[in-house]
């Protein structure tokens, strides 16, 4: 999500009209945005995984279809770094879950780079073949997808799981 909906914002900024020195600034604000969110959520050792997921999910959701929906460019901006605030965290979420794997931290790792290996790689070819075939509006309706997946993923992997991930993760945070 985080590279597929970052390396097509600066295209469906300047088709905004907004002036290409600006668009670039802007999508680096994406960059940013991603990197805060990480950061801020590095820092809460008291929220659960969960609550953190929800965040992600609801922020990452909102501003997906604030870009697909309005067409202003200041409106546009604002999804997008709404979008960064909630996409940031997911991967980090992603990567704790690996690295507690109950198969030990090389190969939980490991399976996450292998499976993220093929978002990271396809996601902006496929953005970039659905906007050419029917707009940004539909392009970006792609990590909403991906959102959900992840999120089924994540709830998949869940009751014992979950009970186990929250006892090491507060036990490696104190």
């Amino acid at each position: 999500m985080e590279t597929a909906s970052g390396a097509w914002a600066l295209d469906l900024l300047i088709s905004r009209e907004v002036s290409v020195g600006t668009a670039v600034l802007l999508v680096t604000l994406f960059s940013y945005g991603v990197a805060i969110s990480r950061l801020g959520f590095s820092f809460t050792s008291r929220m659960s995984p969960n609550k953190v997921w929800v965040f992600s999910f609801i922020f990452a959701l909102v501003g997906l279809l604030s870009i697909i929906v309005f067409r202003s460019p200041s409106l546009t901006v604002l999804g997008i770094l709404i979008a960064a605030l909630g996409i940031g965290p997911i991967g980090a979420l992603a990567l704790m879950r690996a690295a507690l794997s109950h198969k030990g931290a090389d190969a939980g790792i490991a399976a996450n780079v292998i499976g993220a290996g093929p978002a990271i790689g396809f996601g902006p070819w496929i953005m970039g073949w659905a906007s050419d075939r029917s707009g940004f509006s539909w392009a970006y309706c792609i990590p909403i997808v991906m959102l959900f997946i992840t999120t089924v993923l994540y709830l998949v992997t869940t009751p014992t799981t979950q009970k186990r991930l929250k006892a090491q993760f507060k036990s490696r945070m104190t």
